[in-house]
């Protein structure tokens, strides 16, 4: 069985709601949100493009 994502769903990304509530919950946590350059490729997503990734403690996204 392969896993792939959906093309057909909206994905929410950082550029609709900013860094700044995911900072805010995230934080709360011990976590880091890192925001990626357009286009960058974004590590330790399971999914791939364009899920945001996570690495440790760093949530990395982009928008």
């Amino acid at each position: 069985m392969s896993a792939q994502p959906s093309t057909d769903l909206p994905v929410l990304v950082v550029g609709d709601i900013g860094l700044a509530p995911l900072q805010e919950v995230l934080g709360a946590w011990g976590m880091v949100c890192e925001r990626l350059p357009a286009g960058a490729a974004i590590g330790g997503s399971f999914w791939g493009e364009p899920e945001a990734g996570l690495i440790g403690n760093r949530l990395l996204v982009r928008d």
